[in-house]
């Protein structure tokens, strides 16, 4: 269980480093907005699943502090992308939250529904990371993807394999986490090795 909060207390902050960098660069580049879908689908029905399910805070808590980085994350680049469109953006959050408020209500979706929503979340998981790997590599760059936000989701998504095993013995939940230990792995090591090619690019351009 203390693993477990502590997952929850380092999800607060895990993706703020991504969303400074995106405010900061006023840009997005390199950032997959596949990706980005599938990780804000993906934490949302988990941690409905764990609501709906009534498994222990400490087992689902970051779901819903990563899905409310992950919105940040995808409204700051659709209004980057879209001419600084803040209505849009605004439109997008508004829409995302009252999908949220309606699949949370049992009397109005049943479980079974959440269910199946959680046996995707590891295909969903696993060709989110695949996008930004894949994008990654094409463009042999990582962009503005940040190397903190994604060793912390490494070492969070690691962590959740052991308290899975513990405290729900869930094996979606457990298959859910290897899948994305294992992306989240890939996509710092490409972190690692393009970061070196940016920079090498960007002092020739200043050359």
């Amino acid at each position: 269980k203390a693993l477990g909060y502590s997952v929850i207390a380092g999800s607060a902050s895990v993706k703020l480093p991504q969303l400074l960098k995106v405010f900061n660069s006023g840009s997005s580049r390199g950032l997959s907005p596949v990706t980005t879908a599938c990780e804000l689908a993906a934490s949302t029905v988990g941690f409905l699943y764990g609501l709906r399910r009534g498994f222990p805070l400490s087992a689902y808590g970051e779901g819903f502090l990563l899905a409310g980085q992950t919105i940040a994350i995808a409204a700051l680049s659709i209004y980057y992308a879209r001419g600084r469109s803040l209505g849009l953006a605004l439109t997008f959050c508004a829409i995302f939250a009252g999908l949220v408020a309606l699949l949370a209500a049992p009397s109005l979706v049943p479980l079974a529904v959440i269910a199946a929503g959680q046996a995707c979340t590891l295909p969903l998981v696993l060709a989110g990371k695949a996008a930004q790997a894949w994008r990654n590599f094409s463009s042999s760059s990582t962009g503005q993807v940040s190397l903190i936000t994604y060793s912390m989701l490494l070492l969070g998504s690691l962590a959740r394999v052991f308290t899975s095993v513990q405290e729900t013995a869930d094996p979606m939940l457990v298959l859910l986490y290897l899948g994305a230990s294992a992306g989240n792995a890939v996509i710092v090591a490409q972190i690692l090795y393009y970061g070196g090619a940016d920079k090498g690019r960007r002092k020739e351009k200043s050359g």
